[in-house]
């Protein structure tokens, strides 16, 4: 089983927690940021919103990092 990450971030560390989950064998599907993370998501072929309340609401991941 792929475990599902989603980040509330996506700041200058969030390339390092993406490629260490990476490495974990974990899959990243999802990066909310007020501030913007489509670059970053598109990246790593995740999804990308401005909202976090609405990112988490919709579900998905099976854990998420707060960065």
């Amino acid at each position: 089983m792929v475990i599902r990450v989603g980040f509330v971030g996506a700041g200058y560390i969030a390339q390092w927690h993406a490629e260490a989950l990476a490495t974990a064998g974990a899959r990243l599907v999802a990066v909310a940021d007020p501030a913007g993370a489509e670059g970053f998501a598109a990246a790593w072929g995740a999804e990308a919103s401005r909202s976090i309340d609405k990112k988490l609401a919709a579900g998905g991941e099976d854990a998420v990092h707060v960065l």
